[in-house]
């Protein structure tokens, strides 16, 4: 994909049909809530940009993303919410440290445009090894610090799906991957899919 596609929040379904004019597959139920569904099963895969204010991320080789809006609720209801969902690499199986490097440089690069860590109200609020530490320890809805860089041991007992929480106007997003195995003999790659809770 040459240019990206722009997502975000507070448009209208009717609004983000009319901008992107396929590709968009739209499931509407009886009570009045219409799910919009966007699939790249194979390469080339997405380029989707989050924009919010002046503010954006870029996420590259996505294969999905999906949004809802409740019409029957609220008449002028707009998407307050996205999940996106990509491939850390298109060529699927990476290096772990590869795999840790590039996730970092996504979570530097978001924060040097201005998004910033948050703390839910009763979370604890540490930082670095520390935070990590409660994490390992079986709290990973705490999240982890998206400033620290775990050594090559820690980042491998990471659980999968723990989030890296991050805010910017008024959004919201949690960003976290999912290590599959494709190959038993080499245990040093993976397939890493990313997720992106907007």
């Amino acid at each position: 994909m040459s240019s990206p596609l722009i997502i975000r929040l507070g448009e209208t379904g009717e609004v983000f049909q009319k901008r992107i004019s396929s590709g968009v597959h739209v499931n509407r139920q009886p009570a009045g809530i219409n799910f919009y569904a966007l699939d790249w099963d194979r390469e080339p895969y997405a380029w989707v940009r989050f924009v919010q204010g002046d503010h954006s991320l870029d996420i590259h080789h996505v294969n999905g993303a999906q949004t809802s809006e409740d019409l029957e609720v609220f008449n002028d209801e707009v998407f307050t919410e996205w999940t996106v969902h990509a491939l850390l690499d298109p060529k699927q199986e990476i290096q772990h440290e590869e795999a840790a490097a590039r996730i970092h440089k996504l979570l530097r690069a978001a924060m040097d445009t201005g998004w910033k860590q948050y703390v839910d109200g009763g979370d604890p609020r540490l930082r670095g090894q520390a935070r990590l530490s409660m994490v390992l320890e079986g709290s990973a809805w705490v999240g982890l610090d998206a400033r620290h860089e775990p050594s090559l041991q820690d980042w491998m007992k990471i659980p999968d799906r723990t989030p890296w929480k991050l805010c910017v106007e008024g959004a919201f997003m949690e960003v976290s991957f999912t290590r599959k195995a494709l190959s038993k003999s080499d245990a040093g790659k993976a397939v890493y899919l990313m997720k992106f809770n907007i």
